[in-house]
């Protein structure tokens, strides 16, 4: 759980996707507050950071000011580092292909 994109006050969770973008990836990131407000990017680095300059943003806005802010990577917020989550990912179709292009 982090601080609401959309409300500062509150926090919520996030789910980050990788989407196919027309055979290239396309990293989404979904703030689950009401409304659920959905960010998306060419890199998992660019969405987060566009998550956290909105967190930013909003907590500038509310009285509550400051805030921590989601630290971090974009990788390792979608769990990149996570070893399990490297294996599942590298012996799905076509993974060598994605590694190789790299």
């Amino acid at each position: 759980r982090h601080l609401s994109m959309v409300n500062a006050s509150n926090r919520c969770m996030y789910t980050s996707e990788v989407m196919d973008h027309g055979g290239k990836p396309l990293f989404r990131v979904t703030c689950h507050d009401d409304p659920p407000e959905i960010v998306e990017d060419k890199t998992a680095q660019g969405v987060w950071t566009k998550v956290m300059n909105q967190i930013a943003e909003q907590t500038r806005r509310s009285s509550r000011g400051g805030g921590q802010i989601p630290a971090g990577k974009g990788a390792e917020m979608f769990g990149f580092s996570n070893e399990k989550i490297r294996k599942v990912l590298t012996e799905m179709p076509g993974a060598q292909e994605i590694v190789s292009k790299g």
